[in-house]
C-alpha cells in the first residue's frame, strides 16, 4: 500500500490553464489531492497545498515544498498549438523527460 502520509507539496499554475486546457490540468492532478486552494491576485494563479503519492516526505513542522508543473507544447507549420501536455515534476529525472519543457513555478514564485 501506498503511503501518502506527510506527502505534502505545494503548486502554482496560471489562471488560464483552467479555461484554455482544463483536461490536460485535470490529467496532470489526477493523483494529487487537494487540502488547500487559494487564487494569487498579484500573480494571476492559482496555488495549491496538498498530497501526491511521488511527493518528498515532509519532516513535521517543515514547511511544503513548492513543485513545478513540466508544459510539452508542439506547434504546426502555422504555429497553431497542436498538443499541449502538463504533468507535475517531481524530481530532475521526471522533469528531463520531456521534449520542449518549460518550468513553470518558479517565475510565479
Amino acid at each position: 500500500m501506498l503511503k501518502w502520509n506527510r506527502r505534502y507539496g505545494k503548486l502554482r499554475y496560471p489562471k488560464e490553464w483552467i479555461d484554455d486546457h482544463p483536461f490536460e490540468l485535470m490529467a496532470a492532478l489526477h493523483e494529487f489531492i487537494p487540502l488547500e486552494a487559494r487564487f494569487d491576485w498579484l500573480s494571476d494563479s492559482v496555488e495549491l497545498t496538498g498530497l501526491h503519492p511521488m511527493f518528498d516526505v515532509v519532516g513535521e513542522g517543515s514547511r511544503a515544498p513548492f513543485y513545478s508543473f513540466n508544459v510539452a507544447r508542439e506547434v504546426d507549420e502555422r504555429g497553431r498549438e497542436i498538443n499541449f501536455v502538463i504533468s507535475i515534476c517531481i524530481n530532475f529525472i521526471s522533469c528531463s523527460n520531456f521534449p520542449n519543457v518549460h518550468y513553470l513555478g518558479s517565475h510565479l514564485d
